[in-house]
């Protein structure tokens, strides 16, 4: 207790030192918690249930890993009927939340709905915030108990929490359901990412998709099933007997247990932790994603930490005396050592908790913003959603230990080595004398220096990648174009209503005011979809064992004056083509080149599964899954007659500009038909923005981190340079009393700051040429050793470094001779 109280003392009475050890403390440990609560949300929080280790999936696959593998309805059956000797409970959900149209009062939204087994919540332990769980007997007969369960987020931002929901009727695809509980938030979907609003019963997969067959068709692989393993049952005894079980499945169903590859499938168990992320999201690059960006806080931690020992050690010699006087009075080293300690565990407290609260302030805008992202029009949007819990506290705990710890005992150890006798025979008020120019001082400011040298051209080279993508001629105009959906398969109407809906909707799209044009399209360019097959073209020979597949994509007949893609060869598609019997096709410049170098392309034919397809002109080639994409072949097809997708994509041009009309277009759709709601409303560049999300977030952080590493620099240079211009006051007043004019004593100051800069700035762009060459995969446009960016960041560096050295030089020039050397 004296120790803290002498620490709590010390600190108070140097509150200069405090707030600059502790805002240090707070930007590297907050940094490094908020990007662990990310990857804690992830892959460490476990499921809000009850033996969270015990949940196990079991992937249906001829791989043995941790991949997309689905089994069918009759599979499920089978696993629960043969496998009660190791599992307690098996469960079954949907792969995917499926979109559904979501009536209730006023309009029709549209919603993802997860179909779950009966026992699903009960298997968890998960307990309703409201109303009760699905009951056996509504999860038996198909299509029989129209019940549903909403998210806790739904039912919050569409109902306003209303306990009075519960027994209430909502419309799911036109048909009645009955709402019975309201699912914790927490809970919502197995797969974490992805946002679901609605629980449905296994029983009324068809009645809600329109689909035939899905539980008496064994080939007809739509669920993900987890298990409860029995106590005392190990995962590797329980997939002994799954293994069993998957040889006479396969010897049963060869056709049915055989892969598209030929391969025969099996069954493999992993914890649930290991398939939380959808297969769009690998979980190997994810992980790796994050790695990199805990890479990078953590330079900013060690930023941080280097800065504190220099105050630390600055703040040392200060104390040379008053060290020495306790020493000559008794006192032992090792409770000097501990004194000196406990006072570096009182700061890092408080930069812990300072972090702790820079962290949670981060997340909670994150949360606020609810950024769900629309990926897909036919994938639940992505969310991901940090919070705190005692893993991110326990983190950030060990952090703020771990950094007291590395970086505050050196110090401390140093300073109870001191000759107490040579310190007071001295007047404690040291020259630059007893400072030699390798000190370890010296040393950690320059590997500061370099460190966030290195952090800084990083993000320099990221901001220049991204603005170089940002010029990639796409083939297209993407300026005053909108976008959006409708989902077909949520109405389960006839194609004839369908196709009568499309005519209308482009028909009264075009006649808008403002409207430039519109078509539809099965696939945006640079989304997330594709549509590829095997093709035979017409005049090509084929290579041996060349296995040609082409991606294609099927559009309107105003679909390239829309995009404005240029027709560089025959002719575009006309609205009379769709009438034709016949399908047509445009070929990309790409295609052309490759497959009929010396040939006509128009007239060809190319061949797929589909049918045969006519070549009537050739398109500038386009951008179409990437930005940094080489030329890719690629055709369209003419969106034939009386064919309707259940998801199809409007594109509107307009002649002004697109914000005006956003919500114009809503509407106008919306009117055709107020039962089916309109999905993923927005421009083409905010549709391009999801693909340039990658390359924002590793420009965004880097830079945020860049910012924080050069403030830690100018915090570091400046509360050390202010210590030590501090202890030289009588030397200063000494040298002004003799003579030297403000200007000698601003240079003195600066010519050591210097010094330490141009050492750190030449370390620091060795090891930024060594580190930016794992960079370089990812830097499109811009070399790794990039001259202009080097040079502007070397700049800009060493001018923040020397502002924070000028500001204590500044000081020291104006030093009173008189007050100086009455300084003791």
């Amino acid at each position: 207790m004296n120790d803290l109280k002498f620490a709590f003392r010390q600190l108070l009475k140097n509150p200069g030192f405090t707030a600059v050890a502790v805002l240090t403390l707070a930007l590297g440990i907050g940094a490094n918690t908020a990007i662990f609560s990310v990857f804690n949300a992830v892959f460490l929080r476990p499921l809000a249930s009850d033996r969270p280790h015990e949940i196990v999936s079991i992937i249906s696959n001829e791989k043995s890993e941790a991949v997309e593998g689905s089994s069918s309805y009759l599979d499920f059956v089978d696993y629960r009927e043969q496998t009660s000797d190791v599992m307690s409970h098996l469960m079954a959900v949907g792969n995917f939340p499926q979109g559904v149209n979501l009536s209730a009062g006023e309009g029709t939204t549209h919603a993802w709905a997860a179909f779950v087994s009966a026992d699903y919540f009960s298997i968890l332990g998960i307990k309703p915030v409201h109303g009760r769980s699905f009951l056996s007997e509504e999860d038996k007969a198909p299509g029989a108990n129209s019940v549903v369960m909403i998210s806790e987020h739904l039912w919050r931002s569409r109902f306003a929490s209303d306990p009075a929901l519960i027994g209430k009727t909502l419309n799911v695809n036109q048909e009645t359901h009955t709402v019975v509980g309201v699912v914790p938030e927490r809970a919502s979907f197995l797969k974490r990412v992805l946002q679901v609003d609605l629980f449905v019963p296994l029983a009324m997969k068809e009645k809600l998709s329109g689909e035939k067959d899905v539980f008496r068709n064994r080939g007809n692989r739509w669920l993900a099933v987890f298990g409860r393993l029995r106590s005392g049952v190990s995962l590797p005894q329980a997939q002994a007997k799954f293994t069993v079980m998957a040889s006479q499945l396969q010897q049963q169903y060869p056709k049915e247990w055989t892969s598209d590859q030929g391969k025969p499938r099996g069954l493999a168990l992993f914890p649930e932790s290991k398939t939380r992320l959808p297969g769009l999201f690998p979980q190997g690059q994810v992980v790796g994603f994050l790695a990199l960006l805990m890479g990078l806080v953590g330079v900013v931690m060690l930023i941080a930490c280097v800065n504190l020992a220099n105050l630390l050690l600055a703040r040392a010699t200060a104390r040379n005396k008053e060290v020495a006087v306790r020493l000559a009075l008794g006192a032992s080293r090792w409770r000097l050592v501990r004194q000196l300690f406990t006072e570096n565990l009182v700061l890092a407290l408080f930069g812990g908790l300072a972090g702790l609260l820079l962290a949670l302030w981060a997340t909670t805008l994150l949360i606020q913003a609810e950024p769900a992202y629309q990926l897909l029009p036919m994938m639940a949007p992505v969310r991901v959603e940090p919070g705190f819990d005692q893993r991110v506290l326990g983190f950030a705990v060990l952090l703020s230990a771990l950094t007291s710890l590395a970086f505050g005992l050196g110090p401390a150890l140093r300073t109870s080595r001191s000759d107490f006798v040579v310190a007071l025979k001295e007047s404690g008020l040291q020259t630059t004398a007893r400072h030699p120019w390798f000190s370890l001082r010296n040393g950690l400011m320059v590997g500061q220096v370099a460190a966030s040298l290195v952090l800084v051209i990083g993000a320099g080279l990221f901001l220049r990648a991204l603005a170089h993508v940002q010029k990639v001629d796409l083939g297209f105009d993407p300026k005053n174009l909108a976008i959006m959906s409708v989902d077909f398969s949520a109405q389960q109407t006839s194609p004839e209503k369908n196709e009568a809906f499309v005519e209308r909707a482009l028909e009264r799209l075009s006649s808008l005011p403002g409207v430039a044009s519109a078509d539809l399209a099965f696939l945006l360019p640079l989304g997330f979809g594709s549509a590829a097959g095997p093709a035979e073209l017409e005049g090509y020979n084929p290579r041996p064992n060349e296995n040609l597949v082409l991606q294609a994509n099927m559009v309107g007949p105003r679909y390239f004056e829309t995009m404005r893609i240029a027709i560089v060869g025959g002719r575009s598609f006309e609205p009379k083509d769709r009438e034709r019997a016949d399908l047509l096709a445009v070929v990309n410049e790409a295609l052309a080149s490759r497959y009929w170098p010396d040939q006509d392309p128009i007239g060809k034919r190319i061949r797929t599964a589909q049918g045969s397809l006519e070549v009537v002109g050739v398109a500038k080639t386009s951008k179409y899954f990437s930005f940094t994409e080489s030329p890719m072949p690629y055709y369209f097809v003419l969106w034939p007659k009386k064919f309707v997708l259940p998801f199809t994509t409007f594109i509107v041009r307009t002649s002004t500009p697109i914000s005006d009309l956003l919500n114009t277009v809503r509407s106008e759709l919306q009117a055709l038909d107020r039962n089916l709601p309109v999905l993923d409303v927005k421009t083409m560049n905010e549709h391009l923005g999801l693909r340039l999300l990658p390359a924002r977030v590793a420009a965004t952080l880097s830079s945020i981190y860049a910012v924080l590493a050069l403030g830690l620099v100018a915090i570091g240079l400046y509360g050390v340079m202010a210590y030590f211009v501090s202890l030289r006051t009588r030397e200063i007043g000494i040298r002004m009393a003799l003579g030297a004019r403000r200007s000698n004593v601003l240079a003195l100051v600066l010519k050591q700051g210097l010094a330490i800069i141009s050492i750190g700035v030449a370390f620091g762009l060795v090891g930024a040429l060594a580190a930016t060459r794992i960079l370089s995969s990812l830097l499109f446009g811009v070399s790794h050793t990039d001259l202009l960016t080097f040079t502007v960041v070397s700049l800009l560096l060493v001018s923040v470094a020397l502002l924070a050295c000028w500001l204590p030089a500044r000081r020291a020039a104006r030093v009173d001779p008189m007050e100086a050397l009455r300084y003791e």
